[in-house]
């Protein structure tokens, strides 16, 4: 990850849909995004998007149900400095993959990304 100023706000699923809104509405609100999804090259559109808006941004290809990537974001998004949010949106319906895959972004991933985020949690 590049040195952001200030505090980091990660945003999982943020390639599309309501990920993308929120890291967008983030962004605009003045605070430095850290884009995630397996979708690299929507993610890397969003970042474009918000950089040309005056935010910043980057982008992250982790899969979360892959739980040491999840780790490994965790880790170098907490030696940026202090977490300001993590808002895990990354989820897949019927009609995007088959049950197994499903399961494990959506169950799975949940966990992972709450396993990898919880210690560096703040009140």
């Amino acid at each position: 990850m590049r040195r952001f100023e200030g505090r980091v706000s990660i945003v999982t699923g943020a390639s599309q849909g309501i990920g993308e809104a929120i890291a967008c509405d983030l962004a605009a609100e003045g605070a430095a995004v850290v884009l995630v999804d397996v979708q690299a090259d929507k993610l890397e559109a969003v970042v474009r998007s918000i950089a040309d808006a005056g935010g910043k941004a980057e982008a992250r290809h982790v899969d979360v149900a892959d739980a040491r990537s999840v780790h490994a974001l965790a880790e170098a998004a907490a030696a940026e400095g202090e977490l300001r949010a993590v808002v895990h949106t990354a989820g897949l319906s019927p009609t995007m993959a088959i049950a197994r895959r499903i399961l494990e972004v959506d169950l799975v991933g949940t966990a992972n990304v709450i396993d990898a985020f919880r210690a560096y949690a703040r009140q």
